[in-house]
């Protein structure tokens, strides 16, 4: 008697019926029988009597359902268990992130991924998207979620998100109003930007190019919330994600420039190396990080 042919008696005896017994356990009808009938040669017993369409129990083939159906129970419970246990993800992430998204997106996105799967860990590096994509290539790191319209060549990228580049000042500059400002008029304005490896410094090259003109960068920074309190100080603008400087916005702390070519859509990435086998972990950041992005598109 084996386990497997046990389980394939008591299907049938609560069924009553071979083929019934096969659909339940997609098998066929034809490995139900020789199962019984093996259990059958290897017990002694019959138990089963034909009753028409269907079978009924012999005295003694009772008796072992009752015994059997305990454990075919207790074999259910025990695949619901290494079910539940594959589902308990375990292991390590190796992310990488922009700062912006580190500081105003991952904090939501890891408070619910860790507390779905309390036995993965995870390693967060923050950084430019130049230095990230290296690391990444590098297989140092298994995925990242950056800025930028670049990548590194043979990366593989999801758009995700969608955020948009203002141009911030302190609330009393004297060129905030309704009407456009053209990129010319900031001529002499004092520019505080990322350090040329950034996305954004990127971006703003990009931007001056397009337009022919050459603003002056009096000030560089490798952090935007220190832009930002610069900007607010009056130090000088700030080019910076529109999901960096809400708050301040809305609280009338920045004031906010309407300058040609201005908001400028910037989109955020999933990358990852192409042939990178996808842990089940690895899935489930990822697929937190989309579940994130669905709900921002809300």
């Amino acid at each position: 008697m084996n386990l497997n042919q046990l389980l394939y008696f008591c299907t049938v005896a609560r069924t009553g019926s071979y083929s019934r017994a096969a659909d339940e356990l997609e098998v066929s009808q034809a490995a139900i029988y020789r199962a019984v009938k093996r259990l059958e040669k290897s017990s002694g017993v019959k138990l089963f009597e034909k009753a028409g369409m269907h079978v009924s129990l012999t005295e003694i083939g009772r008796s072992l359902y009752e015994c059997g159906s305990q454990l075919a129970h207790l074999n259910n419970e025990a695949e619901a268990i290494i079910s539940d246990e594959k589902e308990l993800l375990v292991g390590k992430v190796s992310i990488g992130a922009g700062t912006p998204i580190a500081s105003y997106a991952l904090p939501d996105i890891f408070a619910k991924w860790l507390s779905d799967h309390p036995r993965l860990t995870a390693s967060l590096i923050v950084g430019v998207t130049s230095e990230l994509q290296r690391l990444l290539t590098a297989g140092q790191l298994d995925v990242i979620l950056a800025p930028g319209s670049r990548w590194a060549h043979g990366l593989r990228r999801e758009l995700v998100y969608s955020d948009s580049l203002v141009v911030v000042c302190a609330t009393n500059h004297p060129l905030i109003r309704s009407t456009p400002i053209r990129l010319q008029e900031l001529d002499g304005e004092r520019l505080i930007a990322p350090f040329r490896d950034s996305a954004i410094r990127e971006e703003i090259d990009q931007i001056q190019h397009d337009y022919g003109v050459q603003l002056k960068v009096s000030l560089e920074v490798n952090r935007q919330d220190t832009i930002k309190r610069l900007c607010r100080a009056g130090v000088g603008i700030g080019v910076l994600p529109k999901s960096v400087v809400v708050e301040e916005l809305s609280s009338n702390q920045l004031g906010l420039l309407n300058v040609e070519g201005f908001p400028r859509h910037w989109p955020y990435f999933l990358m990852y190396r192409p042939g990178k086998v996808l842990t089940p972990g690895l899935k489930s950041i990822i697929s937190a990080v989309r579940l994130w992005a669905e709900g921002q598109a809300a």
